[in-house]
Parts: structure tokens; C-alpha cells; sequence
């Protein structure tokens, strides 16, 4: 059985030799450019999928995509810094100004839409070890980031890139919507 689908592979790409022999070949990325340039091609591809494919219109609307869950954790995060904020001044209020509602937050701890990704940063990527950083947590493989960048610029970046019309693609982020940062 493999050796007939091997052959038949073989046949229809006019390869010879050995079925793997010549279609997987690992490239080395030596500089942050070729890393960069490698992990964009394939990373935006992906994110930017639904709005190339007019099923989004924007980043944060693009379902079941990183880029969606990155932004849902930096929103609830940016939420709940808003929150601590209130908190702290409902504290320090003056005694003649009157208190407002502070709910405390219930559960303990929230979900994180990203926790299972990888961050985007490669904190120290000088100093960092070769191979992944494990994560203390379980939740994913790595904490290693995969781009010399921060998680806004990346966000920058593909906001910009989502608004370049792309050759053989219909959909684009539309110049009226604001950008994402």
C-alpha cells in the first residue's frame, strides 16, 4: 500500500528516488530577518485568513484565529487594570465624595483566552536559551516568544498588513475602521 501511494506520488510531481527525499527540507533562519520574515509569511497568513476571505472585517472579529484570543487577553487585561483602578480610588476617595459601586470579582481565577499560545515576544532574545523555555504553568510548551517584536507592534504590523489589498484576495480592512491601537 505505501509503496504504491509512493510511487503514484512520485509519478504526479516527477520525482524520483525516495518518497520523502526531495519535498521536506529544513532551512536554517540564521538572522532575526530571516526569522522574521518566515514567521510573518506563514504567522499573518493565518491571522489574517477570515478578512482575506471576507468572513471578518476586522482583527478582533476574525474568529478562532491567535490574533482574536491575543486582543480578547489584552482587552481583559487592560479591563481589569481599569477595574484595580477603581477599586483603589474608592479607597483613597475624600470623605465628602460619595462611594461608588465597586463589585468585588468572584471565582478567583479568570480564564485567559490566550493562555495555550505561545507570547509573540522574544523577551531577551539575545540571552535566551536555544530550544523552548518550558512553562511552570502546563499550559503550553513554551513561555519562548517567536518574533523580536512586541505583541502591539505585531498587532501594528498586522493591522497594516490586513489593510494592503493582497494579490488574488478579495477582502481587506476597510481604511474606514480605526486602527487597532
Amino acid at each position: 500500500m505505501c509503496q504504491h501511494v509512493a510511487r503514484r506520488a512520485n509519478e504526479e510531481d516527477q520525482q524520483l528516488g525516495k518518497f520523502f527525499q526531495a519535498r521536506f527540507k529544513a532551512v536554517r533562519l540564521l538572522d532575526e530577518q530571516a526569522l522574521l520574515a518566515c514567521t510573518w509569511s506563514r504567522r499573518a497568513g493565518i491571522d489574517l485568513n477570515p478578512i482575506r476571505a471576507t468572513l471578518a472585517e476586522t482583527l478582533e472579529s476574525s474568529e478562532f484565529t491567535s490574533v482574536q484570543r491575543r486582543i480578547q487577553t489584552l482587552q481583559q487585561s487592560q479591563a481589569s487594570t481599569l477595574s484595580a483602578s477603581a477599586q483603589q480610588q474608592a479607597i483613597t476617595r475624600p470623605a465628602n465624595q460619595p462611594a461608588q459601586e465597586v463589585q468585588p470579582k468572584s471565582g478567583g481565577s479568570r480564564r485567559i483566552p490566550d493562555q495555550f499560545l505561545a507570547p509573540v515576544s522574544l523577551d531577551g532574545h539575545n540571552a535566551a536559551p536555544l530550544g523552548p523555555v518550558l512553562n511552570q504553568a502546563g499550559t503550553r510548551c513554551s513561555d519562548k516568544g517567536f518574533l523580536p517584536m512586541s505583541l502591539g507592534d505585531y498587532l501594528q504590523l498586522l493591522d497594516w498588513t490586513g489593510r494592503q489589498l493582497a494579490r488574488g484576495k478579495k477582502g481587506r480592512i476597510p481604511a474606514t475602521i480605526e486602527p487597532i491601537l
